[in-house]
């Protein structure tokens, strides 16, 4: 399991590398993306700082978790959410702007399957997610008391339920195992299930995300602000 898990790291941390940009090249990106934030400059922003989150990760736990991989993964979820917030004019280098969204993320990414009932899952059986927990994330909001709010978020899932559903299959897959299933799977577990890398995983579970996140920005903007 370790070597597994050691050769899927160095493969990410080797193509993080490759997508790495410097601070003075990404400016023009993050000037575009500032007037017109698209998915595309998104993507692309995250993908010139991946490398920045690796760094973090690794000079703070060094070798001191076996889990780093979905350390970094995790912890570069959050550096996507900090994309929209970050202004460069203000001065602060991104690297600086993301590092406590960072480590706070890893610490949990790190407790989280470290935990025994993790382990258990990690090791023992894994319950494999389907389409009814789609459906069953569909429908939870009928136990809300409220009806306007039930209502309200019956919407928002049942159109989650449709962005989901108008994904490729793979991605569709990924998606719901990863976010959607009632025991969530680390991409390193949809890897090993689907008996692809990590990498590849990574790339379709972005992919699919970005799509998602599209589609209910169109259908909800007061949820997906």
């Amino acid at each position: 399991m370790r070597e597994t898990t050691n050769a899927g790291l160095e493969t990410f941390l080797t193509e993080a590398k490759q997508w790495a940009m410097s601070d003075e090249d990404q400016r023009p990106l993050w000037l575009a993306f500032r007037r017109r934030p698209t998915d595309k400059l998104r993507l692309h922003l995250l993908r010139a700082n991946t490398h920045k989150v690796c760094r973090i990760v690794l000079k703070e736990f060094k070798a001191q978790s076996p889990h780093l991989l979905d350390m970094i993964i995790d912890a570069t979820e959050e550096v996507e959410k900090a994309i929209p917030r970050y202004d460069p004019e203000q001065g602060t280098p991104f690297g600086a702007y993301i590092r406590k969204a960072v480590l706070v993320q890893a610490r949990r990414t790190s407790r989280r399957l470290t935990s025994p009932v993790r382990f258990a899952h990690t090791h023992g059986e894994v319950a494999v997610p389907g389409q009814a927990d789609l459906d069953d994330v569909a429908t939870e909001a009928a136990n809300d008391p409220d009806p306007e709010e039930q209502a309200s978020q019956a919407e928002v899932m049942a159109d989650l339920k449709r962005a989901v559903d108008e994904l490729q299959p793979l991605e569709r897959k990924v998606f719901v195992f990863h976010a959607l299933g009632k025991v969530p799977m680390s991409l390193e577990e949809i890897a090993n299930h689907l008996k692809r890398t990590k990498a590849e995983v990574k790339a379709i579970w972005d992919a699919a995300l970005l799509q998602v996140q599209g589609r209910m920005r169109r259908w909800h903007p007061e949820v997906a602000a």
